[in-house]
């Protein structure tokens, strides 16, 4: 199925629960100083004689990176839903037409969507997978796991567009035949209102598609 894909996953709810952001970046961080500590042990103590193979070294320090840059990244996201927790709905009312960016289901009507994968750095497969608003298996193609950008033309293998409506998108990755998982693709929605509900600020996204402020992993400027 050929489909032109240009290579653009929020915090989940699980039962019903935002999970917190704050939890999940002090368990990346104690994550990312305990691999710190362990390579640089395994650095100190190697054998000066028969050394760690290069390769291995290098997959190592590409985890560190890429570790590192899931805890400031998370550091951020809370910032972010912190600020938009807490602030006014008049303050937050400045987010209505700009680009939210969560796993929300995304509304469809004709233009294309862009999309965010994130498949684990080991990955050298990764397939996204498209499905309705009922759940059913729209589509699935695969896609370069180093491009984490996506855009979703919504339409078929013979270039015909799909019915307008919501689609879920998740991204599927392996290594060789194993497969590593399953986790939701993001995607990026324009914010058509912003209100309270209860003590936290909810967002409103084309489709009438509500998401916690909680939820957000990204805010853009319109494309």
């Amino acid at each position: 199925m050929t489909n032109a894909i240009e290579t653009t996953t929020t915090a989940t709810a699980a039962n019903g629960q935002i999970q917190n952001p704050a939890k999940k970046t002090t368990t990346l961080t104690s994550d990312f100083e305990t691999f710190l500590k362990m390579l640089t042990v395994q650095m100190t103590n190697q054998d000066p004689l028969n050394p760690a193979d290069a390769s291995e070294f290098s997959t190592q320090l590409a985890t560190f990176s890429a570790l590192e840059q899931q805890v400031l990244t998370n550091q951020l996201l809370h910032d972010l839903t912190s600020s938009l927790t807490a602030a006014p709905v008049s303050e937050a009312a400045a987010l209505i037409g700009m680009q939210a960016l969560s796993d929300a289901p995304a509304r469809f009507a004709g233009t294309p969507l862009d999309l965010r994968a994130d498949p684990p750095v080991s990955a050298d497969r990764a397939v996204l997978i498209v499905r309705d608003a009922d759940g059913s298996l729209v589509q699935s193609f695969d896609f370069d796991p180093d491009e984490t950008e996506l855009s979703w033309a919504g339409v078929d293998g013979d270039g015909r567009s799909l019915p307008y409506g919501t689609y879920q998108f998740e991204v599927e990755s392996f290594v060789g035949a194993d497969t590593l998982g399953t986790r939701p693709a993001l995607n990026y929605a324009t914010v058509t209102e912003v209100r309270r509900d209860g003590a936290s600020t909810e967002l409103v996204l084309d489709g009438g598609i509500a998401v916690n402020a909680n939820a957000v992993q990204g805010i853009r400027l319109p494309q």
